[in-house]
């Protein structure tokens, strides 16, 4: 008993470890909402210890089948380097997962028909122990070989303190199944078993560390975002006054001149001067929205007054740029509305808006309908055109800040790429 004592001890002080990590590592998992490797190693660890466990001399002290647990033993073989492979497959973020499913695989495979002779007497698994140990093998030199990869490219240094006790684990792994059939040395176990518990705390404190790291990165990106959008909307507002005062003073010359070249250039700022401020609207909205201060206002509107508006708004583009507006009104729509008027009106104005913009010739036509369900009306706005369309492919930056779809075929088409995205967050703020 006092030879074979420390085996034990160990056995159990792994199995422990193992059961706390596992536990630490579903915690941490479930309180920040993302995979946490942890677990994995945690159950290799606790495999390892049922392992050392069945080996042991002193193991009917615990379980008296002694046939069940050297049973439980040679199986613990396929299954421990299968823990190993998960964990490391997420912190290589998956970069070599289909040659890590092809090694699983075959260890399956192995793993069911060594189980199903075993069953049917046809074969023990002790006679099987060669080709559960040449999995083992395999499972080990697949690990080695893209730990040697992420060395040549770099990527190593995102889990070197790691990938370092897997590799004492794995070399004393090997030195294990050497020792066992070479039959020349008694190896218990104990010095692997030892080796791995040290992996498993290093992992666990880098656990740690990661996380740390993740967070004080998400306070930096948090800072960094508030203080930019703290920059934009005081830019916002200080290029808006010096902006209505050339509007002002433009409006004057409107008024007063009479020259036709004078108008013409007056004319030419009144556009491009509407065009800037509705930039700067758009980037003190965006700011407003990322910060947490949009406020919706909902109240009774008229719905007459939202489509005079909107074609008072876009009719004079369209015209400008020859093409045909027309509205659809469904007749079924009541008069009044509840909503927030001001940022409907800006939501189908920029989808209207987009439209113009994009359409060389043809039409531009708002359609608005409703559908009552339950005492509610969920009003339905679409914009028809004949433009230029979306590639397949570019409809997932569509909703994109700052995206622009296609600049070079777009080129001299103003804007900043902000409408669609303002227009989906205040849907979603609804």
């Amino acid at each position: 008993i006092r030879k074979n004592s420390l085996e034990l001890f160990v056995a159990i002080l792994m199995g422990i470890l193992g059961i706390l990590c596992i536990i630490y590592g579903v915690a941490l998992q479930y309180y920040y909402k993302k995979k946490i490797a942890l677990r994995y190693l945690a159950l290799g660890v606790l495999e390892a210890a049922m392992w050392l466990l069945a080996n042991s001399e002193l193991r009917q002290l615990i379980f008296p089948n002694i046939s069940t647990l050297n049973d439980m033993a040679f199986l613990m073989i396929l299954s421990i380097p299968a823990t190993f492979i998960f964990y490391m497959n997420e912190i290589q973020n998956k970069r070599y997962q289909k040659y890590y499913n092809m090694v699983l695989f075959v260890d399956m495979v192995v793993y069911v028909v060594c189980v199903a002779m075993h069953l049917l007497n046809i074969r023990e698994l002790a006679d099987n122990f060669m080709y559960m140990a040449g999995c083992c093998f395999l499972s080990i030199a697949i690990l080695g070989i893209t730990t040697i990869c992420d060395i040549k490219t770099g990527a190593i240094r995102q889990y070197r303190l790691i990938s370092l006790g897997i590799f004492i684990a794995c070399m004393a792994a090997v030195l294990q199944i050497i020792l066992y059939l070479r039959r020349t040395i008694q190896f218990s176990g104990v010095i692997i078993s030892v080796g791995l518990s040290v992996m498993l705390i290093v992992a666990a404190a880098n656990t740690i560390a990661e996380i740390v790291r993740g967070e004080r990165e998400k306070q930096r990106a948090i800072s960094a975002g508030e203080a930019k959008t703290r920059f934009l909307a005081n830019m916002s507002h200080e290029i808006r006054t010096p902006i209505n005062a050339v509007m002002g003073l433009n409006e004057m010359i409107l008024r007063e001149s009479t020259e036709p070249c004078i108008r013409e250039y007056a004319l030419k700022i009144q556009n491009a001067s509407r065009s800037l401020v509705e930039d700067i609207n758009d980037v003190l909205d965006l700011s407003k929205i990322e910060s947490g201060k949009m406020n919706i206002i909902p109240k009774d509107y008229q719905v007459d007054d939202l489509v005079s508006s909107l074609v008072d708004m876009i009719t004079l583009r369209a015209q400008n740029r020859g093409l045909k507006f027309r509205v659809n009104l469904d007749k079924t729509m009541p008069s009044v509305l509840y909503g927030d008027y001001v940022r409907i009106r800006q939501i189908i104005t920029n989808l209207l808006t987009n439209a113009v913009k994009y359409t060389r010739s043809g039409s531009v036509e708002l359609l608005i309908s409703g559908k009552n369900i339950d005492d509610n009306l969920i009003m339905h706005v679409a914009v028809k055109d004949t433009g230029i369309g979306i590639k397949q492919e570019d409809i997932a930056k569509l909703f994109a800040d700052y995206e622009r779809i296609e600049e070079n075929r777009n080129y001299g088409i103003e804007g900043t790429g902000l409408g669609m995205s303002i227009t989906v967050s205040l849907l979603s703020i609804m």
